[in-house]
């Protein structure tokens, strides 16, 4: 019998302190995965790019 493990994915946000947006993509788990966006504290983009299985992957962005 063969058993298969199924990934669901979670669209996730984090915040700075102050309440602006960080960061936000998807998760599976604890890992980031799929394209991600990352704020500066201003509210800018810094930087999007990919991830699998939290390491980054090939494309990355710098604003």
């Amino acid at each position: 019998m063969t058993q298969h493990m199924v990934s669901t994915k979670e669209y996730h946000y984090e915040y700075y302190p102050n309440g602006v947006l960080k960061a936000e993509g998807w998760k599976s788990g604890e890992y980031k995965v799929d394209f991600w966006h990352f704020y500066h504290p201003n509210g800018k983009v810094s930087k999007e790019g990919h991830f699998r299985n939290n390491k980054k992957n090939v494309y990355w962005y710098n604003s």
